[in-house]
């Protein structure tokens, strides 16, 4: 995606300046274009989120990867951070479904009203082309997710981006017929798991994560869970959700307890 907006920037500006897109007399050209700024933020923002290992923030681990969010009262907190603390019904609902969709936040981003609703009412499934692998995924919207969005109909339908055409659920407030940018949705997340307290490596994947942690955590089918994440074995699904990890540090808090008592 990054790369294919990167290369029809530059075909435009050539055709705009009159120079050859090889030319390095493109370079300044680009420079003075606005929209290459938006297209490396966002870039960014992806390579951050998918590949943590190789970002580090101030006082965390460079080895650090996306966590889900374990702790059942932080988890909560955060679900009603943008409806009781700060409230932004768009923000909350974005967090709602993502928690309760298990859908990649690129995914999330690009549904649109009519994939959501049917007559003003929220539909009982939707059918998701995903990104990232091409396949087609059926979703059940669940009791939450459905409270959510009927509560955001409302607000959306009323906004300047539905009534001038952007079909988009989460519609850009700055770009038409756009979606809401992947950087401004990181930022929004992070300020929420920060306010909560929660210190782990938080990011837009911790969503997805967090519901399939909890799914496994709660005894649901890990077959049926590697089969919603598109995972070919149980073993992957387990690092994927950091459960693997979780494992590894029972072993920790047992070791010497018995030989102590």
């Amino acid at each position: 995606m990054f790369w294919r907006r990167f290369y029809l920037l530059v075909f435009t500006t050539a055709m705009q300046y009159h120079v050859p897109p090889c030319s390095c007399n493109i370079l300044p050209k680009l420079l003075h274009n606005k929209s290459i700024g938006s297209i490396v933020l966002s870039y960014y923002t992806m390579l951050k989120e998918q590949h943590s290992h190789i970002f580090s923030r101030k006082g965390t681990n460079i080895m650090s990867t996306t966590q889900p969010i374990r702790n059942k009262q932080k988890l909560q907190n955060f679900k009603n951070y943008y409806r009781d603390v700060k409230p932004d019904i768009r923000n909350y609902t974005i967090i709602i479904v993502g928690l309760n969709t298990a859908l990649r936040i690129s995914d999330i981003l690009n549904l649109t009203y009519d994939d959501i609703y049917w007559d003003n009412k929220v539909k009982d499934h939707i059918t998701v082309r995903e990104q990232k692998t091409g396949k087609e995924n059926r979703i059940l919207l669940n009791k939450e997710a459905r409270y959510a969005l009927k509560k955001y109909h409302d607000v959306l339908i009323s906004t300047k981006m539905y009534q001038t055409g952007n079909p988009y659920l989460f519609p850009s407030p700055r770009t038409p017929k756009s979606p809401l940018s992947r950087s401004q949705t990181y930022r929004m997340i992070i300020s929420a798991a920060k306010a909560v307290g929660i210190q782990e490596h938080i990011s837009c994947h911790s969503l997805r994560k967090t519901f399939g942690y909890h799914a496994w955590k709660q005894g649901s089918d890990p077959v049926v869970i590697m089969i919603i994440f598109n995972h070919s074995s149980l073993s992957i699904t387990k690092r994927y959700l950091c459960i693997e990890q979780d494992d590894k540090d029972d072993v920790y808090r047992s070791v010497y307890q018995k030989a102590a008592s």
